[in-house]
């Protein structure tokens, strides 16, 4: 996993439990170009089965002339409580988001490992993109 400028990930436990989870980064891309800190350090999260990983921007959490940390204890509590589904939860975060306002942009993503007892239980997932090669599901011009 590698952070580039973004709020740290989230992990959500298949028993509810939801927590933060610190992962190195670096400076957001623009800035890093500007500043020559092109630097990114990678971290390794593993995901139990039925843990999901929510990694997101800031826009979902800061609000003007609120605290970062207390944004992102309310989007904790959210994530915790909310619905299993990672389509439900991802829509009800977004409402949340939507219904508090703000002109931040917000980009959202839930990753949710197979549970065990699941459908197509799977082994370890793990893809390594080299530098300056195409993801294979990405489209030319991209």
């Amino acid at each position: 996993m590698v952070r580039a400028g973004h709020i740290d990930p989230l992990v959500r436990r298949s028993d509810g439990s939801c927590r933060r989870v610190t992962v190195p980064g670096g400076l957001p891309l623009g800035l890093s170009a500007e500043f020559a800190r092109l630097d990114y350090p990678v971290g390794t999260i593993e995901l139990d089965p039925g843990d999901t990983l929510l990694l997101c921007t800031d826009g979902l959490v800061e609000q003007p002339g609120a605290d970062l940390d207390d944004g992102m204890r309310t989007l904790t509590a959210l994530v915790a409580t909310g619905p299993d589904d990672v389509r439900d939860l991802a829509d009800r975060l977004i409402d949340v988001a939507a219904e508090r306002g703000g002109d931040d942009d917000v980009a959202l993503l839930l990753l949710r490992r197979r549970a065990i007892d699941g459908p197509h239980p799977g082994g370890r997932l793990q893809w390594l993109v080299a530098p300056a090669t195409r993801p294979p599901w990405s489209t030319p011009g991209t």
